[in-house]
C-alpha cells in the first residue's frame, strides 16, 4: 500500500518537469515568433514595432499583449533601425533552483541571432552565446 504515495510523488515530479520544458520550448517559440515578425514588419514598413503593433497587425498573437507567457516576461523596445527583445524568468513565480533551463534568458535584436544565458545572475544580451533552437 506505501507504494501508491510513491507513484503519486513520482509521476507529481514527472508532470512538473515536463510542464516546465514546456514553458521553456513556448518561450523559445515566443522569441523566433517576435524575430520573424519584425523581419515581416520591417520589410514592409521600413521601421521596427512594438510589441503592441505586432499584436495589431496580426503578425504575433494577443497571448504576448500583456508582456508575458509560459512563466516569462517579454520586453521588446523598437525604433526606426533598432530592435531588442529580452525575455527571461518571471521569478516571482517560483522558478528558481531547479535546472539551469529555468534560469534562461533570451535575447535578440534586428540581426535575428537568439541569444541566450542560463546564469540567473546575468541577463542575455548582445554577447551572450547564440542559440541553435531546434524547431
Amino acid at each position: 500500500m506505501k507504494i501508491l504515495p510513491m507513484l503519486v510523488i513520482i509521476v507529481m515530479v514527472l508532470a512538473c518537469n515536463l510542464s516546465h520544458r514546456l514553458n521553456v520550448e513556448t518561450a523559445v517559440s515566443d522569441a523566433e515568433t517576435i524575430r520573424d515578425a519584425e523581419a515581416k514588419y520591417y520589410s514592409e514598413w521600413r521601421r521596427y514595432a512594438s510589441l503592441q503593433e505586432l499584436v495589431d497587425t496580426g503578425l504575433v498573437g494577443r497571448v504576448l499583449e500583456d508582456g508575458k507567457d509560459s512563466g516569462f516576461f517579454i520586453e521588446l523596445d523598437a525604433s526606426e533601425n533598432h530592435y531588442v527583445l529580452s525575455i527571461y524568468p518571471d521569478y516571482s513565480q517560483g522558478v528558481v533552483n531547479r535546472d539551469d533551463l529555468e534560469h534562461l534568458s533570451m535575447y535578440c535584436d534586428e540581426t535575428g541571432i537568439l541569444r541566450g544565458e542560463v546564469d540567473p545572475n546575468k541577463r542575455a544580451d548582445m554577447h551572450s552565446s547564440e542559440m541553435h533552437p531546434k524547431h
